[in-house]
């Protein structure tokens, strides 16, 4: 044990960084880290995301005053990400997550988030995602097959199909992936007008074999979930081209078959605020940490803008007639760097309440 000062009242009192080497002597201790200081575990080997968080609570120790390292199972590391972004470095153990059954979406999301996991620990080269992700898959023959080579669609353990019909071309793709239980999905010939969703209709765009010759949309509403600009603007795109190519495409309206939201930078949602990715999201965040009191503003104009902890930039001479006029919003900063106002020459009490009214 160095850098830590024990005192009569049983107290360890980190003062600076400080490394334990041993478990032991934090029985029945007080441990005080002091602001700025980090208290320095590894020495006890790596722990679990349990253990960090108990401790991190029964002493009273913030995750930022630690150095320590992990190794837990993906389930425990996955709903931990504070706690694993806080860690030196991780590791995973075998244990086996059971997803369930999912759509060919929600398969690709969560393969991609567990081999993200898996590249960022430090027995990455021991593991594949198979080891320790196991899925079935319940989902559109157009999807499946538009994502046939994938491998959440390769790895999974059984795929069922939630069409009630599909043409002979498409359950011969499905039979050859091995996995596919086509069950009591009706094969018809392949000129028979099949009715898809509009999902699976996107996902099958110009993948040969992936839809029928003709088919129907029905009222399944397509929700993207959050995403970005260019993502709402090029998904828009194939629903369109959906929504065309389909035989009732004279009953079918965008607005009541898709929904999404948008997560982008506010250059990005500025730089196409007007289009209808923008205007018809269900709503509009932006991802960066601080954005001006210009973008706030247009932003603000959106009926779909929310904010969601952006800090608003202000020039001082903004901030002051904002602050004049009571309309500072909340959550602002002031840059700095922008040029000084001359307020000419006031009394005393003037003074102090401009000031007042913008940093305090």
């Amino acid at each position: 044990m160095t850098g830590i000062a024990v005192s009569g009242s049983k107290e360890l009192n980190i003062t600076d960084d400080a490394s334990i080497n041993t478990g032991t002597v934090l029985g029945g201790f007080t441990l005080n880290v002091a602001d700025g200081a980090t208290l320095d575990i590894n020495a006890l080997g790596a722990r679990s995301v349990a253990q960090i968080s108990n401790f991190t609570n029964l002493r009273d120790v913030e995750l930022d005053q630690l150095d320590f390292t992990l190794q837990d199972s993906l389930a425990n590391l996955q709903a931990a990400e504070e706690v694993r972004e806080a860690a030196d470095e991780y590791a995973l153990t075998n244990a086996l997550l059971d997803a369930g059954t999912v759509t060919v979406a929600q398969a690709q999301a969560a393969y991609t988030a567990v081999q993200g996991l898996i590249n960022g620990a430090t027995n990455s080269d021991e593991l594949e995602v198979g080891d320790l992700l196991t899925w079935s898959i319940n989902s559109g023959a157009g999807s499946i097959i538009a994502a046939q080579d994938q491998p959440w669609i390769t790895g999974a353990d059984t795929i069922s199909l939630t069409n009630a019909q599909i043409t002979q071309v498409q359950a011969d793709v499905l039979n050859a992936l091995g996995n596919v239980d086509i069950g009591d999905t009706d094969v018809v010939s392949n000129d028979t007008v099949i009715t898809v969703t509009l999902e699976e209709a996107v996902d099958g765009q110009d993948i040969e074999g992936a839809l029928p010759e003709s088919y129907a949309v029905d009222a399944t509403v397509f929700a993207a979930g959050a995403v970005s600009v260019a993502a709402a603007g090029e998904t828009f795109a194939q629903v369109e081209t959906a929504i065309e190519n389909a035989v009732n495409s004279e009953d079918l309206v965008v607005a009541d078959l898709f929904t999404w939201s948008i997560e982008d930078s506010a250059s990005a949602v500025l730089d196409d605020v007007s289009s209808p990715v923008i205007v018809g999201a269900s709503r509009v965040n932006v991802t960066d940490d601080t954005i001006t009191l210009e973008q706030y503003q247009s932003l603000d104009a959106l009926d779909n803008y929310q904010r969601s902890g952006e800090t608003v930039e202000y020039s001082f001479t903004q901030a002051l007639g904002d602050a004049e006029a009571g309309q500072l919003v909340p959550n602002y900063a002031i840059n700095t760097d922008s040029a000084s106002v001359d307020a000419g020459t006031v009394t005393v009490s003037a003074a102090k309440a401009a000031l007042a009214s913008v940093f305090f």
